[in-house]
C-alpha cells in the first residue's frame, strides 16, 4: 500500500506541475485502483480523457473501476469506446462478462467472440463463450468453444 500512496503523491507533483497531462492522471488513477480508491481512480480517468479524449486507456481503466463500483452501464459504455477504436481482447471480454451476468448471452457470446478474434490464444473467453452458449441451448457451439 505505502508503494501506491508513494505513487500517488508523486503523480500530485507531477499534476502540479503539468495540469494538462492526461498520461498523469491515468496514471493516478491506477494507483487509485490499485488501493480501492475507486471514486477517486474515477475522477482522475475522466480527468484523462477529458484532457485527450482518445485515450483508450483511460476509457478501458474506468471501465474497470466502474465494474469495481457496481456502475455496469458505465464501464459497458466505456469498455464500448475502446472495442469500437480498436476491438481490445480485454475490453471486450470485461463487456462481455458484464453482459453475462446480466444474462443478456447474445451480447456476451459477441463480445466473446471478439475477445477471441483480437487474441486466438484468450482461454477465458473460449470457456466464457462456450457456458454463454450452454445456457442458450447452443450445444454443439458450445461444444466448439471447449
Amino acid at each position: 500500500m505505502k508503494q501506491y500512496d508513494r505513487a500517488i503523491a508523486d503523480f500530485n507533483v507531477v499534476v502540479r506541475v503539468r495540469p494538462h497531462d492526461a498520461d498523469a492522471r491515468n496514471y493516478r488513477g491506477g494507483a487509485y485502483s490499485a488501493i480501492g480508491k475507486y471514486d477517486q481512480a474515477v475522477t482522475d480517468f475522466s480527468e484523462a480523457i477529458r484532457l485527450n479524449p482518445k485515450h483508450l486507456k483511460a476509457y478501458f481503466n474506468r471501465g474497470n473501476a466502474y465494474t469495481q463500483l457496481g456502475q455496469d452501464g458505465l464501464a459497458i459504455a466505456d469498455y464500448g469506446a475502446v472495442i469500437r477504436v480498436n476491438s481490445d481482447a480485454e475490453a471486450a471480454y470485461n463487456r462481455g462478462t458484464l453482459y453475462f451476468h446480466k444474462s443478456e448471452y447474445e451480447r456476451a457470446i459477441n463480445d466473446f467472440d471478439i475477445a477471441i478474434r483480437s487474441k486466438k490464444d484468450f482461454a477465458r473467453a473460449y470457456v466464457a463463450g462456450g457456458v454463454s452458449r450452454f445456457i442458450l441451448g447452443l450445444y454443439p457451439e458450445a461444444v466448439g468453444n471447449f
